[in-house]
């Protein structure tokens, strides 16, 4: 594995601790980066705070998108650690462009795989690949 490949897993992976602290203590994004800087837990660098970043500017959408391909499930079903998955890895889709999104998903996969539940990381495979199919209208990307 490349050192970029492992980089940006490993900001990944510090994205999503950030994101999933978020959901759970209620700071602000700005707030949750300022205290992993501080505590250097999780170790948050430029593209992971990108991602951090990305993700509360466009919230909103990031979670219309989420809704729009759940099937008969509600959001508030969704567990926090997929959720902060999902959350992070649309943020890349749909934000970051230079990140493919099948490594996207991918690393989305392995990070379900190590925090999840037994199988969540069937889930965020299964609605990560519907979100990605779902941004491209007769073959041109649209607009969220």
């Amino acid at each position: 594995m490349s050192k970029r490949i492992n980089k940006r897993r490993e900001s990944r992976e510090s994205a999503f601790k950030v994101i999933f602290g978020i959901n759970i203590n209620g700071l602000s994004a700005q707030e949750a980066i300022e205290l992993a800087e501080t505590t250097g837990e999780p170790q948050v660098d430029k593209y992971s705070k990108k991602i951090i970043t990305a993700v509360y500017d466009n919230l909103e959408n990031i979670d219309r998108n989420i809704k729009d391909n759940l099937k008969d499930w509600d959001i508030k079903r969704v567990s926090k650690v997929s959720l902060a998955i999902l959350r992070m890895s649309c943020a890349e889709i749909f934000y970051i462009k230079n990140a493919s999104d099948s490594i996207v998903i991918n690393e989305a996969v392995e990070i379900s795989k190590k925090y999840g539940d037994e199988d969540d990381y069937v889930f965020v495979n299964g609605l990560l690949g519907s979100i990605s199919r779902s941004k491209m209208i007769d073959g041109e990307e649209k607009e969220i």
